[in-house]
């Protein structure tokens, strides 16, 4: 903006047609600027798992068909999380996802919540449970809502969401941890 009014002034009046300008303006009024919830319209969630965090977005369809994100979340796995097995990994992402958005999504119409994991549509039907797993399906319980399977590769929001490099664990170099002794844990992610 800076080098806009900078030009501005010297060319001695309006550059509001440059292509500068028409980029400006294009990237501040397009994705991924955040869509205002339209309750008329349905939601629909994506959500995938790393070895290290989770993510997910709630959207909805504008009136020309796109997707429009609405609200993004993501976190970091907690240390006893990361010992789930893939499929826990993503059934957790899956309830975070409901639990961030429950208050759209929550008595609204049904639903649809994406996933790069295909046994997930069984999985929420399934029998034989964990009780952690039991909790979290009596949870599922309150939402009208299915799970369609969508590849990893059309999964991009919540697949970048869940691989965050902030959020990935860094495990110490063999220098660092002499240098520290004891005093660092064994484990530390």
């Amino acid at each position: 903006m800076t080098g806009l009014s900078l030009q501005m002034s010297r060319n001695g009046g309006s550059s509001l047609d440059s292509p500068r300008t028409c980029a400006i303006k294009q990237g501040l009024t397009e994705t991924p600027i955040l869509a205002v919830v339209d309750q008329d319209r349905s939601f629909h969630v994506v959500c995938d798992a790393s070895d290290f965090a989770i993510g997910c977005a709630l959207m909805q369809h504008d009136h020309e068909g796109r997707d429009r994100v609405v609200y993004y979340q993501s976190r970091q796995l907690k240390p006893a999380d990361r010992n789930y097995p893939v499929d826990d990994k993503e059934l957790l992402a899956m309830k975070y996802a409901l639990a961030t958005f429950r208050v759209y999504l929550l008595g609204s119409r049904p639903f649809v919540v994406y996933t790069d994991h295909a046994s997930l549509r069984t999985a929420i039907k399934s029998l034989h449970t964990s009780q952690r797993i039991a909790r979290w399906l009596s949870f599922f319980a309150e939402y009208n809502f299915q799970v369609e399977y969508k590849p990893g590769r059309l999964n991009v929001v919540a697949d970048a969401l869940s691989r965050r490099p902030d959020y990935a664990c860094t495990r110490p170099t063999p220098m660092q941890l002499a240098s520290y002794g004891r005093l660092l844990p064994r484990r530390l992610c």
